[in-house]
């Protein structure tokens, strides 16, 4: 139960914190996807 607690807290934790890194710095997150789309 704990463990799942904080599985799904550390989903909610990345989800939020992917979009405020992407407003904050958008030339990094488009630097890293890059060569995973390309490929």
């Amino acid at each position: 139960m704990l463990r799942r607690l904080l599985f799904l807290g550390a989903i909610a934790g990345t989800s939020v914190s992917v979009p405020m890194l992407y407003q904050s710095n958008p030339r990094l997150i488009e630097s890293l996807l890059k060569p995973a789309a390309s490929t």
